[in-house]
């Protein structure tokens, strides 16, 4: 069975996806595999942990900052229907909803969740234009890749396609050790020094990501006034973010590192008083499997996958209610029922391997 499979771009949650699940399915039995990807920074970090485990891989031919986007999507999308269909493959399988054009092998898509969807003013106004394009991958594929039974279930109320078409393919925990895309990363070892207990923070933290409510929850309860905030990637701190932790009082309580070593974060996790996820809506959740493997506690938000994911291994809580945040942050500063959670949270993680992830996949594309 010849392969394709189809990755415009990536970034720091994806890359771990494909690169812990593309080797294994490269190892499989009956199973020839190629893999298209982009040229930024992230596409060439995971191209070079493909390359390692023997993937053959081959850059799409057009530049990542190509403009205007759809232009390029259209270039893009073309030059993988001609390459698709030279190379006789019998599957194709996009990482995001792009298909080619005409071919009459197994079209696969990937959709890692509907925050488009649920919440399209956080995307702007190019969002109706990808909106229709997702509609119409859906009605296009054969097959559609998720990550989470509650993605599914979004899917399957928004799109109303058939659930004999979904698969589900769950997450595992990363191992294979990730360098930061930057030159003059910060992965000095400050985070040894740093003061504990801090509260652990990682991701993007926009709109339904709900970073704001952290900073909010631990200003509003005296017994937390120890306890400082380490903030992991997403990007520079905007100006209104430093703005806001500072208005809060939270100046000399909390750090920021934009991009570090897969190392250096796991010991950030092992160090963590807890690690909290706050966000509204996600596809899956990979950093609380992170977390929970490095013995690090985890509070979560009750909505989305995330008490699907987190399992009897996190304390939970309503997004929009930072005092029940605050609360939960104090119980664990007690020793015995923070110990109590990181056990409920290493046996949370044996529902998950890369493996049984690389099966579901290849089951999709045989059936």
């Amino acid at each position: 069975m010849k392969i394709l499979i189809d990755i415009p771009s990536t970034g720091w949650s994806t890359t771990k996806m494909w690169a812990n699940i593309l080797p294994k399915i490269n190892q499989a039995e009956n199973v020839d595999l190629s893999v298209l990807l982009g040229n930024d920074m992230d596409s060439i970090r995971l191209e070079n942990l493909l390359i390692n485990y023997g993937v053959k891989c081959r850059k799409r031919f057009i530049s990542q900052n190509f403009r205007p986007a759809r232009v390029q999507w259209f270039f893009e999308d073309l030059f993988s229907s001609v390459y698709s269909y030279s190379g006789k493959f019998d599957v194709f399988h996009s990482s995001t909803v792009r298909t080619p054009y005409f071919g009459k092998w197994k079209k696969c898509i990937t959709i890692h969740d509907t925050i488009r969807e649920i919440f399209p003013s956080e995307f702007g106004e190019a969002n109706k234009y990808i909106l229709k394009i997702r509609q119409n991958a859906v009605l296009r594929s054969d097959r559609i890749l998720t990550v989470s039974e509650y993605s599914k279930k979004c899917i399957l109320e928004i799109f109303n396609v058939s659930s004999e078409k979904i698969f589900v393919s769950y997450h595992g925990v990363n191992r294979i050790p990730i360098k930061s895309i930057y030159p003059n990363h910060q992965t000095n070892k400050t985070f040894s020094k740093y003061p504990f207990p801090y509260v652990l923070f990682v991701g993007n933290r926009s709109g339904y990501k709900n970073f704001n409510i952290l900073p909010k929850a631990l200003i509003s309860n005296q017994d937390l006034k120890e306890v400082h905030l380490l903030i992991v990637g997403g990007g520079k701190l905007t100006e209104h973010e430093n703005e806001y932790i500072k208005k809060l009082g939270l100046s000399g309580r909390y750090k920021h590192f934009i991009d570090i070593d897969e190392d250096v974060l796991h010991e950030l996790y092992k160090n963590a008083l807890v690690f909290v996820y706050p966000s509204k809506m996600e596809g899956f959740g990979l950093p609380i499997l992170e977390s929970q493997s490095f013995g690090c506690p985890v509070i979560a938000s009750n909505t989305g996958p995330l008490p699907e994911v987190a399992g009897n291994g996190a304390l939970y809580f309503d997004p929009d209610d930072y005092n029940q945040l605050s609360q939960l942050i104090e119980t664990l500063l007690n020793s015995f029922k923070r110990k109590e959670l990181v056990v409920f949270g290493y046996k949370n993680l044996e529902k998950f391997s890369w493996q049984n992830s690389a099966d579901t996949i290849i089951n999709m594309y045989l059936s």
